[in-house]
């Protein structure tokens, strides 16, 4: 984690501002960072090995944009811990009737919990 992304992050949060992931894997590395340290995004190197899903409860990360995923893909679990399960559900099937493109190869989702 470098020092310029967490004194941002810290920025943002004193100026009441959001912490918004843009992509799964910043939203993994981002409270993987913050869980080796208490909870606190600090400078910091290494790897995360953090599972974020249903009942994880996201201590830096307040909303994510990410691709369109399946309901069945991995990165579509991590989701259930900015959303309701209802909602992704509703959203998902929205994204199936109107012929969103999934993941990488277009269509995107902002999630930001109420």
């Amino acid at each position: 984690m470098p020092a310029s992304t967490a004194s941002a992050a810290a920025e943002a949060r004193a100026a009441g501002g959001r912490i918004v992931a843009v992509g799964t894997s910043a939203a993994r590395a981002l409270e993987g960072a913050a869980q080796q340290h208490g909870g606190a995004l600090v400078e910091s190197g290494g790897e995360t090995d953090l599972l974020i899903g249903p009942g994880y409860r996201p201590c830096v990360v307040d909303g994510l944009l990410t691709g369109a995923h399946e309901p069945t893909a991995s990165h579509f679990a991590l989701l259930h811990a900015f959303a309701p399960a209802e909602l992704l559900a509703r959203a998902s099937a929205h994204a199936e009737h109107t012929g969103y493109l999934s993941h990488e190869f277009g269509d995107s989702w902002l999630v930001l919990p109420g």
